[in-house]
C-alpha cells in the first residue's frame, strides 16, 4: 500500500480537548442555540406558510451540526479523567432537560403539523421520513396533551425519567467492586489470570480480588462450587443503589404510557419498531421457547450428568439436588466441550494474539466492503489530522489507535462518482482502565450527513473493548468469545463508517432497535467458518496458523451449547416484557426477576448458602433494561432471524464474496435508518425475510 496516497484526509479528526467545565458549558450553549432557532422559526413562519424547507430543514441542519460534535455520553464512557466523566453525566442531564423542553413546544408542533398536513409529495424519500418521524415524535412526547395538570405531570415524569436512567447507567459503569479469594479458592483459573488480579493487603493479605468488571471478571473455571457461588451472589447483589431507581422508573413509565393513552410502556415503545406490538413479541418469545425446549433438555441433562460425576463437587460437600444453578452452566459447558470435542480454549487463544487479529480482521472487512484502513502512526501523521496540529488533541488516551478509512482504488467507478475516496475515522480503545465503560460496544463519535452545498461531513466511530493488555512476555491473547465480540462490534463500526445519509439522525446504526443487531450478528457467522478463523490466526510465538482440526472442534462446541446460551437471553427478554406490560399492582421486582428467569430457563439462582434462592436483583446491574432496550431486549433474538436469513442467502457458499459484500454495503449498511428497515431488508434479500434459516441452522426445525 502506498501510504502517501492516504496521508491527507480531507476532513480533520475530532478534538478531545474539552475541560470538565467546558463539557457542561458547551452543552448549555447548544441547548440555548436550539431554543433560539426554534424561537426564530416560530417568529418568522406563519402556520399557513409552514413547509419542510422553512420549518423542518433548519431544525435538521441544527441536528446535523449537533451530531457532528462529541456527545457528552462519550466522555462518560471513555475519559480517563473522573472530572470529565462526571461532567459528561451532568451534561447528559442538561441535554435531556433541554430535549424535553423542545419536545413540549406546542408552537413548534403547530408548524410541523401544518407542514405535514400540506404534504411532502415533492420531497425526496429521506426528507419525507424526517417529516413523518418528527411529527410522530412530538405526539409521542406528549405535545398533544391538553394544557394543564396532566400535561405538566407528563413533563415532570419525562424529566425525572431521564435523570434516573442516566444515574442508573453510570452506577453500573462506575462499579469497581469484586470478591477477595485465596489462591486455593481460585484453583482451576489460569495462572496468567491469577497473576493479573489485584493482590490484597491488611485483612485481605494473601488474597486476590476478582473484579466485577473487566476481562478477568469471572470465576467460571474455578473448581470450587463455593467460590463460584460466592462470586455469583456478590455479582448479583452489586449496584444496590439502582434497586429503588428501578422501582421508580417502572412506576413512572407505566404512568407516562397511560397518560398518553397506551395500555403500557411496551405498547408505546414498540409502536415504531419492526415488531409493532407487545403481542407480536410475546408470541415470538413463546414460539422460540417451545422450539428450543427439547434441545435445552438435552444440554441440561448433559451438564447435570457432568456435575454429578465431578469429584470436586463431591469433595466440597455441595448439594447434588438435581438443580442446574447459574454457577454451573459456563463451567460444565466448557468441560463438556473439552471432553467431547477436544477443545482447549487456552491453547486456541495462543493462535489469536490481538496485535495480529485486529489488522487481519480489518483486512477481512476491507475485502468485503472495499475499504482501506490506514493507521495514523506517530505525532507527525496524527498531527496532520488534528485541527490544532497537535497529535495529542485528537486522542483521549495514549493507548487509543486511530485509523483513517478510505475507499480502495479498485472500487467501482459508479460508486466513486457518488462518494468521495475518504470514508471516515475509526478509533480503537481496546484495553481496560479505571472508570472506562466495562463492556464491549461501538460508540458513534461523529455522525455523517450532507452539508447544504452537497458535500459530506465524514463520520467517526469508536470500538470500545476491555481486553487484557500485553505483558512483557506475552501479547494480549484472545479467547474465542472475544473474537466473536470483536467481529460483532467492529461490524457496528462498519455500519457507522459506510452509511451515507443526508441527515445525521438516520446515520449508521440509527435504525429500529429490533434491527440494529442484525447486520453485526450476521458477521458472527464468519467466526464459524474455518477458512475465516484460519485467516485470523497466527501463533504468538511461531506465527503458525491454527490446525484445522482444532477449529472443527471449536465450531462444533460453539454449536453444541447454543440452546442454553439462547435461553439465557430469552429469560431476560421475557422479564423485560413482563415488567413493561404489567397493569396490576407494583410487584416485588427481585422476586419477579428470580421467578421469571427460573420459569423460563430452568436455571436456579444461587444463595450464599449454595442452595436455591427465590429472589435476585441482577436486573439492577443490567443497563439494557433501562436505557435503549427497554421493552426491546427481545431484539437480540428477533434480529437473529434476519441475520441467519441474510448470511445463508448471500454468504454461505462464499463468505468472502466481493459481490455479496458490496451488496451488503450499498443496499443495507449505506441506508442507515433513512428508510423503513423492512424495506431495506427486503431489498437486500430480494424477497420477504424468513425465519427458516434461523431454526434450520440451529437444528431446531
Amino acid at each position: 500500500m502506498d501510504r502517501e496516497k492516504y496521508r491527507h484526509p480531507p476532513q480533520p479528526a475530532v478534538l478531545f480537548r474539552a475541560t470538565a467545565d467546558g463539557i457542561i458549558a458547551d452543552e448549555k450553549a447548544r441547548g440555548e442555540a436550539t431554543q433560539a432557532l426554534l424561537d426564530r422559526i416560530v417568529a418568522q413562519v406563519p402556520v399557513e406558510q409552514a413547509e419542510f424547507h422553512n420549518v423542518l430543514l433548519p431544525i435538521e441542519h441544527n441536528t446535523n451540526a449537533r451530531l457532528s460534535e462529541i456527545e457528552p455520553n462519550f466522555y462518560s464512557l471513555v475519559s480517563p479523567d473522573i472530572e470529565r466523566r462526571q461532567a459528561g453525566v451532568e451534561a447528559q442531564k442538561i441535554q435531556h432537560l433541554a430535549a424535553v423542553g423542545c419536545s413540549m413546544r406546542e408552537d413548534v408542533f403547530r408548524l410541523v403539523d401544518a407542514a405535514y398536513q400540506r404534504g411532502g409529495d415533492t420531497l425526496d424519500p429521506e426528507s419525507q421520513r424526517v417529516l413523518l418521524r418528527t411529527r410522530q415524535q412530538y405526539i409521542r412526547d406528549g405535545v398533544a396533551l391538553p394544557v394543564g395538570p396532566t400535561r405538566d405531570r407528563y413533563r415532570a415524569i419525562a424529566e425525572r425519567l431521564g435523570e434516573l436512567q442516566i444515574d442508573y447507567e453510570r452506577t453500573i459503569d462506575e462499579s469497581t467492586g469484586g470478591v477477595w479469594f485465596t489462591p486455593e479458592e481460585l484453583e482451576g483459573l489460569r495462572e496468567e489470570v491469577i497473576n493479573r488480579l489485584e493482590s490484597g493487603t491488611g485483612d485481605n493479605a494473601g488474597k486476590c480480588k476478582v473484579p466485577f468488571n473487566g476481562p478477568d471478571a469471572s470465576v467460571a473455571s474455578a473448581q470450587s462450587p463455593k467460590t463460584k457461588t460466592r462470586y455469583r451472589v456478590a455479582y448479583a447483589e452489586r449496584c444496590k443503589d439502582n434497586i429503588p431507581r428501578f422501582q421508580e422508573i417502572m412506576k413512572l413509565r407505566h404512568e407516562a404510557a397511560q397518560i398518553l393513552g397506551y395500555p403500557n410502556w411496551a405498547a408505546k415503545r414498540l409502536e415504531t419498531r419492526m415488531a409493532k406490538t407487545p403481542e407480536a413479541v410475546i408470541d415470538f418469545l413463546g414460539d422460540l421457547r417451545s422450539r428450543i425446549s427439547p434441545r435445552v433438555k438435552e444440554e441440561v441433562a448433559e451438564i447435570l450428568a457432568a456435575k454429578k460425576a465431578d469429584m470436586s463437587v463431591q469433595a466440597s460437600g455441595a448439594p447434588l439436588d438435581g438443580n442446574l444453578y447459574d454457577r454451573d452452566v459456563h463451567h460444565y459447558s466448557e468441560l463438556l466441550a473439552n471432553g467431547k470435542f477436544d477443545v482447549d480454549y487456552d491453547k486456541i487463544s495462543e493462535y489469536y494474539p490481538l496485535n495480529q487479529v485486529v489488522p487481519r480482521m480489518l483486512a477481512t472487512f476491507g475485502r468485503l466492503l472495499g475499504l482501506v484502513f490506514v493507521e495514523l502512526e506517530g505525532d507527525e501523521e496524527r498531527g496532520r489530522a488534528s485541527p490544532t496540529g497537535r497529535a495529542a488533541d485528537i486522542l483521549w488516551h495514549e493507548s487509543v489507535v486511530l485509523y483513517a478509512v478510505w475507499n480502495e482504488e479498485t472500487f467501482e467507478d459508479e460508486v466513486r462518482r457518488e462518494h468521495a475516496d475518504f470514508v471516515g475515522y475509526l478509533y480503537l480503545d481496546l484495553h481496560p482502565r479505571s472508570g472506562k465503560h466495562p463492556k464491549g460496544l461501538c460508540a458513534t463519535v461523529r455522525s455523517g450527513y450532507r452539508y447544504p452545498d452537497g458535500t459530506r461531513c465524514y463520520p467517526a466511530t469508536c470500538l470500545i473493548m476491555n481486553l487484557n493488555p500485553p505483558t512483557s512476555s506475552r501479547p494480549s491473547l484472545l479467547r474465542y468469545h472475544q473474537i466473536i465480540t470483536l467481529f460483532h462490534e467492529l461490524g457496528h463500526c462498519m455500519h457507522d463508517l459506510v452509511s451515507v445519509t443526508a441527515y445525521a439522525r438516520f446515520h449508521g446504526v440509527q435504525v429500529a432497535r429490533d434491527f440494529i443487531e442484525a447486520p453485526s450478528q450476521m458477521l458472527e457467522y464468519w467466526c464459524r467458518v474455518p477458512s475465516c478463523l484460519l485467516a485470523l490466526s497466527s501463533h504468538y510465538e511461531t506465527g503458525e496458523s491454527i490446525p484445522l482440526d482444532m477449529l472443527d472442534g471449536l465450531i462444533e462446541a460453539k454449536r453444541e451449547g447454543s440452546a442454553l446460551d439462547m435461553l439465557d437471553q430469552l429469560g431476560y427478554a421475557v422479564f423485560d416484557m413482563v415488567i413493561h406490560t404489567m397493569n396490576e399492582k407494583e410487584p416485588s421486582y427481585p422476586e419477579l426477576f428470580g421467578a421469571t428467569y427460573r420459569k423460563v430457563t430452568g436455571v436456579k439462582q444461587s444463595s450464599a448458602s449454595g442452595l436455591l434462592c427465590e429472589w435476585n436483583h441482577g436486573y439492577a446491574s443490567y443497563s439494557s433494561l433501562i436505557r435503549g432496550n427497554d421493552a426491546g431486549y427481545y431484539g437480540y433474538l428477533w434480529s437473529k432471524m434476519y441475520s441467519a436469513d441474510m448470511f445463508y442467502s448471500l454468504f454461505k457458499d462464499d463468505p468472502m464474496s466481493r459481490e455479496a459484500g458490496q451488496r451488503y454495503r450499498h443496499i443495507l449498511l449505506e441506508k442507515g435508518g433513512s428508510q423503513d428497515e423492512m424495506l431495506t431488508l427486503e431489498q437486500f434479500l430480494g424477497r420477504k425475510p424468513s425465519s427458516e434459516a434461523f431454526f434450520r441452522d440451529l437444528g431446531w426445525g
